[in-house]
């Protein structure tokens, strides 16, 4: 038998797996994507080329349902279904510390706040798509 190269998931399944893994067992939660877009100038020749832009997914996470905005519910997972808390006092202890966590992507408190976009990881460069 081939062995498996390949793994898809929907993303209500993809959410589970992330509310499971950070140990979450309340809330309802949605999948959260960051991009990350560049302008640049597209075309197969010099001639031919037109201002355009690239979309890239930067970073997945999840987002717990804002109070009063309730999402479609196709796009939520239930943390109390999905994942719910053992009977245990000391998992009950875990699951609360793990709420109190703020995601990676926050800055800690005494960080600056700015208006400006963060800076590209790497420096664009033009792209000229040629023929073959």
């Amino acid at each position: 038998m081939a062995e498996a190269t390949q793994f898809t998931w929907t993303h209500k399944e993809l959410l589970t797996l992330m509310v499971k893994d950070k140990g979450i067992h309340e809330g309802r939660w949605m999948l959260l994507i960051n991009y990350g877009m560049l302008a640049g100038n597209f075309g197969a020749t010099e001639a031919e080329l037109s201002p355009g832009m690239v979309v890239a997914i930067a970073s997945l996470g999840i987002q717990r349902e804002a109070p009063g905005q309730a999402a479609p519910p196709g796009l939520v997972v239930d943390a109390a279904v999905e994942n719910p808390a053992p009977k245990s006092g000391r998992a009950q202890r875990v699951s609360a510390s793990t709420e109190r966590q703020p995601p990676s992507s926050q800055s800690p408190p005494d960080a600056p706040e700015s208006s400006s976009p963060p800076a590209p990881s790497r420096r664009a460069r033009p792209t000229l798509r040629r023929r073959t």
